[in-house]
């Protein structure tokens, strides 16, 4: 019977799973770093494992197709746990941390794959050059993997804060990425240049991508950052200069007072706390007049999403990527993830359209 159960999941799943691999995966299996082929074979196990996870999906009622006679029905209350997980999912709203974790991090190859690839928004992060450009990078300084302008590798930290733009643009940061498929010459970008790339770029349900947009500032590193009122208005002329709708954005940042100075200098956009500890976190979000907060997943109980949601806010964890925490966030009732990992949340709900 095992046998015949897994040959008929897999006979169901198989034309399905095809157009779902093709579109969530592309040509590369999960995995930081490691980016791999999906060659035939490969294909073949990714669809049997899948197949399986069909039949467990199955004997929990999470979908509503019949694979054999002898499967039994399950009792109401697990089919209703099941769809109400989709109903979630279905709502969920899917931030690709730094974009595409098979490509180079915050680089435009990125942002566009994770678009590819079905995220709803594209989280990045924000560094200020010598000349009061705003770039995309999550340190103040190069990655270690970028090469300078004469290919070779970097012998020191290189900061953002000594390099005008045009200097920046000198090092090539695709070519040795260890992160990813390699992007060759891909450059750090600007924010106006990932504004430009994604101005008319869709989600898989046809919705205009957003942006989540990081504020990286430190007020005791004067040295990399510029004070917050003229980080706040370099980051604000570039963002009304985009001309991009303020529902496409989210600006968030661990430091909450250079979110109550956008708010102060007239940011008409959705703000969010990024939140370490919940403590308070209610408090920062009325604060800034907004509906939104980013905690640590660790954070996220029964209890916090009750009061916050209770409150009129949004909860959106950082940084979901194991499987047991996906399926916690989930059914915790999340209102969205930023994760390195979408395929964890696509293919359930590539699959949850199916029931």
């Amino acid at each position: 019977m095992k046998a015949d159960l897994e040959s008929a999941a897999i006979a169901w799943t198989r034309p399905s799973l095809n157009r779902g691999l093709d579109r969530v995966l592309g040509p590369f299996t999960f995995g930081v770093g490691t980016p791999m082929l999906v060659y035939q074979g490969e294909r073949t196990m990714i669809l049997r494992i899948f197949s399986c996870l069909m039949i467990a999906c199955l004997g929990a009622g999470c979908m509503t197709a019949q694979v054999s006679s002898e499967v039994p029905r399950q009792p109401a209350a697990n089919r209703s746990s099941a769809l109400q997980r989709c109903d979630i999912l279905d709502r969920l709203e899917i931030h690709a941390h730094r974009g595409s974790n098979d490509r180079p991090e915050n680089m435009i190859s990125a942002f566009e794959r994770g678009v590819d690839r079905g995220a709803d928004f594209i989280e990045l992060d924000l560094q200020i050059s010598k000349d009061n450009q705003v770039i995309v990078a999550h340190d103040a300084f190069l990655r270690s993997d970028c090469l300078d302008s004469r290919g070779k590798s970097l012998s020191s930290q290189v900061f953002f804060r000594n390099l005008s733009v045009t200097e920046i643009k000198t090092f090539d940061c695709g070519s040795a990425s260890k992160i990813g498929r390699l992007s060759p010459g891909e450059k750090v970008p600007t924010l106006a240049e990932v504004f430009r790339a994604l101005k008319d770029r869709v989600t898989l349900q046809g919705k205009p991508v957003g942006l989540n947009i990081e504020l990286k500032y430190n007020p005791s590193q004067p040295q990399f950052y510029p004070d917050r009122q003229t980080y706040a208005a370099l980051v604000l002329k570039v963002v009304r200069e985009s001309g991009w709708d303020p529902s496409r954005l989210l600006l968030q940042s661990f430091d909450v007072g250079i979110l109550e100075t956008l708010r102060a200098q007239g940011a008409e956009y959705r703000l969010s706390p990024l939140l370490s500890e919940v403590k308070d976190g209610i408090a920062k979000a009325k604060g800034l007049r907004t509906d939104t907060v980013t905690p640590h997943y660790g954070q996220v109980t029964p209890e916090m999403i009750e009061n916050f949601h209770r409150a009129g806010l949004r909860v959106i964890p950082w940084t979901v990527n194991e499987v047991d925490d996906a399926k916690r966030m989930i059914d915790l009732g999340v209102d969205g993830v930023i994760t390195d990992r979408l395929d964890l949340f696509l293919i359930s709900k590539y699959f949850c359209a199916k029931k």
